[in-house]
């Protein structure tokens, strides 16, 4: 599970660029939200479905992908050089 979120968030990196540019940070805030929700909600649920299904590297993966939506945006370059 740790490999799958490992490769998900360093493969996701590439989108969430192409998302910031074109749309800023607030459409990636809210794509993280999405994600973040259905992450945890699948990981609520994870234990009573766990002979039908695996929620649990569902719940890596979304949750892999959404930190870097929320991230990303938080580093800005003018905040590294303050003068």
């Amino acid at each position: 599970m740790s490999t799958i979120a490992a490769v998900s968030t360093n493969i996701c990196a590439l989108p969430v660029g192409t998302v910031l540019d074109r749309y800023g940070p607030r459409v990636s805030g809210i794509i993280s939200s999405v994600l973040l929700a259905a992450g945890y909600l699948i990981l609520a649920f994870a234990w009573g479905m766990r002979g039908r299904f695996d929620g649990y590297i569902t719940d890596y993966l979304l949750l892999a992908l959404a930190c870097p939506f929320v991230f990303i945006p938080s580093f800005q370059l003018s905040n590294t050089f303050p003068r």
